[in-house]
């Protein structure tokens, strides 16, 4: 008896276009992953990477444990600043107030929800520096363009205030 069917002969050329379309596919998944990698990690802002990160509950308790805290309120993927973020960090420290400052995310609604409720502080994705002396807020401080000197401005008259 005869086989009705035989077998067909695959050309090795088959072969290498599989190996060459397997390499390529890792090597733009790969390629991929690391624009993604790259993109995620630019997108979060300074000083949100530099500073203690709090949320609503944070800063509860904080107040009752400080006499003064000064709440650096931004998104934490705000990035357009970071030439200034950085320099105020510097100043912070040279001026050794920087453990008294916290970064408070306004992203979520809960966060925003508490200002509102509690301080009648509508955030609205703005900047704002808060500060709080024996958990009331003493200074409620819309940031501009010139991040530092609005910043130190502040600081300043916390200093004179305490004086």
């Amino acid at each position: 008896m005869k086989a009705r069917y035989s077998m067909r002969q695959i050309p090795n050329k088959n072969y290498l276009y599989l190996v060459l379309l397997t390499i390529i596919t890792v090597i733009l998944t790969l390629a991929f992953f690391n624009v993604y990698s790259n993109y995620s990690a630019k997108k979060e802002s300074y000083i949100s990477k530099n500073m203690t990160n709090i949320n609503s509950l944070d800063l509860k308790s904080l107040l009752t444990e400080n006499s003064l805290l000064f709440v650096y309120v931004d998104s934490i993927y705000n990035n357009g600043d970071k030439e200034q973020e950085e320099k105020l960090l510097e100043d912070l420290k040279a001026l050794d107030v920087n453990n008294s400052f916290v970064f408070y995310d306004n992203r979520t609604k809960e966060n925003k929800k508490y200002l509102k409720d509690k301080y009648n502080i509508d955030i609205k994705d703005k900047k704002m520096l808060l500060v709080f002396e024996d958990s009331e807020l003493i200074i409620h401080q819309e940031l501009g363009d010139e991040l530092v000197d609005d910043v130190l401005d502040v600081i300043y008259k916390v200093d004179d205030i305490d004086d």
